[in-house]
């Protein structure tokens, strides 16, 4: 018998070089978070900065799954509100 994985996903928020973005939901809290995929030194290297961070300067990451051949995946904390990138700046 296999386990089933502990965040369903529920939609993709974004695709490109080898990098994943998807809204999941957590089977053991029932709560949304967000998971990011991707090689492996590019996760681990978010993953120390968003654990540097000072609390509600970036999301809060919540676990660090290791699933091979996949290698980890960074699950933060789902933050309501539009990207900096959606924003326009004006001058």
């Amino acid at each position: 018998m296999t386990a089933r994985p502990r965040y369903e996903p529920l939609r993709e928020l974004a695709r490109r070089e080898g990098r994943s973005v998807r809204l999941c939901r957590d089977r053991l809290t029932g709560g949304r978070v967000v998971v990011k995929g991707g090689p492996a030194e590019q996760i681990l290297h978010e993953a120390a900065i968003l654990l540097a961070a000072p609390p509600g300067v970036a999301p809060a990451l919540l676990d660090l799954p290791w699933s091979p051949p996949d290698g980890p995946g960074a699950v933060m904390e789902v933050l309501e509100g539009e990207p900096l990138s959606a924003s326009r700046l004006d001058s």
